[in-house]
């Protein structure tokens, strides 16, 4: 018996050996050299929203910062699996966690997202930070805006220049450094900021971001978003330009298993079943 299991160990791992090492060849003639680590400390939340059905977006950290709907929500297809829908109001709930409050020195908070209606939120957790729609009344309203509160106090804004046009998917991200204080369209640093006043602000700040008593709200309830929200992830550093665009081609590119146009269908199927 002990000769059978061990037989079968070999098998199995010898035929793992003849796809993982031609596979890493293709994945090299490819392109695919992943940026960033899945198994980073400083992961603290992922949500790839592709439950398709419930009232909870799981999150696939290893974390546990689940969210929870509270009020109507749906689910449709997304820019990668499925995705959110927010029909307004209600909130989606993550509880306060050891994780969520060891962001106090950097901050990187991103996703896909797709306005369908005039919205005025995003992912916040009122007193630490915000990614959200500008509102009618803000400097650009049909752009982004991300902000954060540290010890010195909420940043005087990062209103983005962008116009983003209404059903249609977007990355958006925001990253904070302890310094400076940036926003990204599809994987593009914003050329310019303006203040909650419109004014230009050449976005330098510093402090200790805020752990405020508050639950972060991946679709903030007091205001109203309409429309998808995706692969939302959350980290407790800033990530450089080149892993924010890495973030462009969805979290399975971070895992070595984006598809290529001419990669061979048993090729991928082999890839996603050996991971």
């Amino acid at each position: 018996m002990k000769v059978r299991n061990l037989r079968s160990k070999w098998e199995g791992a010898m035929f793992k050996s003849s796809i993982v090492l031609p596979l890493l060849g293709v994945m090299f003639l490819a392109g695919i050299s992943p940026a960033l680590d899945p198994n980073d400390p400083a992961l603290v939340g992922l949500w790839l929203c592709d439950e398709g059905k419930g009232d909870v977006v799981k999150d696939s950290s290893g974390n546990g910062n689940d969210g929870k709907f509270v009020g109507t929500f749906g689910w449709i297809d997304g820019k990668f699996g499925k995705a959110v829908l927010c029909k307004g109001g209600g909130s989606i709930d993550v509880e306060i966690s050891d994780s969520l409050n060891s962001i106090t020195d950097a901050l990187t908070i991103a996703g896909w997202f797709r306005v369908d209606a005039p919205s005025d939120t995003g992912p916040r957790r009122n007193g630490a930070y915000l990614l959200e729609d500008q509102s009618n009344v803000e400097p650009v309203p049909d752009g982004w805006s991300f902000r954060i509160w540290t010890d010195r106090g909420i940043t005087p804004g990062f209103y983005g220049t962008t116009e983003l046009k209404q059903g249609e998917w977007y990355h958006i991200a925001g990253v904070y450094d302890g310094e400076t204080v940036k926003l990204y369209i599809d994987g593009v640093p914003e050329p310019k900021a303006l203040t909650s006043g419109g004014a230009d602000w050449d976005a330098k700040w510093s402090g200790k971001i805020q752990t405020p008593a508050n639950k972060l709200q991946l679709k903030f309830g007091p205001e109203p978003y309409t429309g998808g929200m995706d692969e939302i992830i959350l980290f407790s550093r800033a990530l450089s330009d080149d892993e924010i665009k890495q973030l462009t081609k969805g979290w399975a590119s971070v895992l070595g298993l984006e598809p290529q146009a001419n990669m061979l269908p048993i090729t991928w199927a082999r890839m996603k079943m050996i991971r």
